[in-house]
């Protein structure tokens, strides 16, 4: 074989061994990728049940404050027709 056929499978390899190498590194970065997309999925999840659980609790503190009031309005009445 003559060297410049020598040279060319010597940089062909070397570009092979590199590709090969940044494939499996992509792979890696890919795997860990749909791992952190995962977690933050389940934040996510947990966020959204916390938002909805505390909207259902301010809903029944506010149905509680309109019944203290409307319980405050019929006693004033009772009182008026009283006097």
């Amino acid at each position: 074989m003559d060297t410049t056929q020598i040279l060319l499978n010597i940089i062909i390899t070397i570009t092979t061994i590199f590709l090969v190498i940044i494939g499996i590194q992509l792979i890696l970065l890919i795997r860990d990728l749909r791992k952190v997309l995962g977690n933050v999925n389940k934040i996510t999840s947990s966020l959204e049940k916390l938002g909805l659980s505390a909207r259902a609790n301010m809903q029944e503190v506010i149905g509680f404050i309109s019944s203290i009031k409307l319980i405050l309005k019929l006693l004033k009445h009772t009182n008026k027709d009283k006097k």
